[in-house]
């Protein structure tokens, strides 16, 4: 069986960009970077886009530092936990702060959704703490029902920013039919299947019960893409009460021009309006612009996107270079490199309990 979903992951790959790895889709980009880079006469015309970010958020940026450029009324009580805690020590942290399970770790240098997992007991924590081997975040988990992306840039040289991306996300899921096995309905959903490396061990005991009709069983809790998550384009929907919000709110945060808010809230009513919605992360330059990935969404379609999106960010560098923001030097981009590719590796390369 294991051949046979393999071959079947590998055509569904193949014949669906958005699972592509990495290095394959952003191949052809490589070349408009170098263009950019010529025409702004240095490869790291990023690096001041956001200068309160170190490399302006493309890489080697702690998330705990990150947390601290933003007003903390909007973002869930997180605390940093050094690598090898006592289990019981993280747990009086947290719950002296009067928070309790469940709760979110993620490393506090990663992307992608890398390493973030929601953690129900104590059993989980200490499964974490020693499959991760490394210093991370313990965040307070946040029960808002939507969970969204909005990419936010502004030009220095203009009071009004834009919002050119903003998406909503559907979790990983299957739906009952009655007669099906979990097992079945999983392996007969191409996104669902993609993912059976490790549902077929979270969901061990599970695979054989049989879901009612019509009951949703949300396989993962993690919007990620990786992870299986459907990415809902709304970026129609951007109005002048959300760039107005996001540019008071923007406002707040130190030197900040370019961006990625992960977010949640009731709606995209109530988030418009300022009310009842949390900050999870911030990204900086090396954020998506994740519509792209709506299934659906062409790579012609995504390409262009991209290249607009790099160009935007040129187009900032240069404005804040001209205000006296300088640009990274080789020696500056390669200690922090180095500080990157050092970053202890887990035991694992995915969480077991």
């Amino acid at each position: 069986m294991k051949t046979k979903i393999r071959i079947s992951n590998f055509f569904t790959t193949l014949t669906n960009w958005e699972y592509w790895p990495l290095n394959v889709f952003y191949g052809p980009f490589i070349f408009w970077y170098i263009f950019l880079s010529i025409k702004s006469k240095s490869f790291f015309f990023f690096s001041n886009v956001n200068p309160s970010m170190l490399a302006s958020g493309l890489l080697g940026e702690s998330k705990w530092n990150i947390y601290k450029l933003l007003p903390k009324e909007i973002y869930p009580a997180t605390f940093f936990i050094d690598a090898h805690s006592d289990v019981k020590k993280v747990i009086s942290i947290f719950k002296d702060a009067g928070l309790d399970f469940p709760v979110i770790c993620k490393p506090h240098l990663g992307e992608r959704g890398w390493w973030v997992e929601k953690i129900d007991n104590e059993t989980e924590l200490q499964a974490y703490i020693t499959q991760f081997d490394n210093d991370f975040l313990l965040q307070e988990y946040c029960t808002l029902p939507l969970e969204g992306a909005v990419l936010y840039y502004r030009f220095p040289n203009e009071e009004r920013g834009h919002i050119s991306s903003l998406t909503f996300k559907k979790m990983l899921q299957i739906k009952g039919d009655g007669k099906s096995t979990m097992q079945e309905l999983i392996l007969s959903y191409p996104r669902a299947r993609l993912q059976w490396a490790v549902l077929e061990t979270k969901y061990a005991q599970q695979l054989n019960d049989i879901l009612p009709d019509g009951e949703i069983k949300v396989l993962n809790t993690i919007g990620n893409h990786n992870r299986g998550t459907k990415f809902l384009n709304f970026t129609p929907q951007v109005d002048d009460q959300l760039v107005s919000f996001f540019d008071e709110l923007c406002k707040k945060i130190p030197n900040f021009q370019f961006g990625r808010f992960d977010v949640k809230c009731n709606s995209l009513e109530e988030l418009k309006a300022g009310k009842n919605f949390q900050v999870m992360e911030l990204n900086g330059v090396n954020a998506e612009p994740v519509h792209i990935y709506q299934t659906g969404f062409s790579i012609f379609e995504a390409y262009k996107v991209l290249f607009t999106q790099w160009s935007n960010i040129q187009k900032i560098s240069m404005q804040n270079k001209a205000k006296g923001n300088n640009l990274l030097s080789w020696n500056e981009f390669w200690k922090i490199f180095r500080t990157v590719k050092t970053y202890k590796n887990p035991k694992s390369e995915k969480f077991i309990i």
